[in-house]
């Protein structure tokens, strides 16, 4: 058990490092990865904004990174909450495998996440 936390942490470590470059170099450069489902439709998906929110987390400034995209604060702890769950599972038994958590607000985040798409390529929030 002690070894699949230290080996989890570990991964979550480096995705972490990976994230916090990335999130610097996009916030000092100004370039970043381009929106795949943007670039092919036209319409801006919910995670458009994303990269932008978290450069703006780094840089300090809150107000830009709520404006970047406004549903991040409720992804971030969707994501928290499954990853979360997740960990936990595989930490005491070595699976990798969904728990209520991860079902419960998946269910509870697909009406946020949907409506928000919608408004935000309505409005152009």
């Amino acid at each position: 058990m002690k070894k699949r936390a230290l080996r989890l942490a570990a991964i979550f470590l480096a995705v972490a490092a990976a994230g916090v470059l990335y999130g610097l170099f996009v916030a000092f450069t100004g370039w970043g990865i381009p929106c795949v489902i943007n670039l092919a439709t036209g319409f801006r998906c919910p995670g458009c904004g994303i990269t932008r929110f978290f450069a703006n987390i780094l840089r300090g400034d809150f107000h830009a990174a709520i404006m970047s995209n406004m549903l991040a604060p409720l992804l971030c702890a969707y994501f928290a909450a499954v990853l979360g769950d997740c960990s936990q599972r595989y930490i005491r038994s070595g699976s990798f495998s969904t728990g209520r958590v991860a079902k419960v607000s998946s269910l509870i985040i697909i009406l946020p996440v949907i409506g928000w798409t919608i408004l935000r390529n309505i409005f152009e929030i």
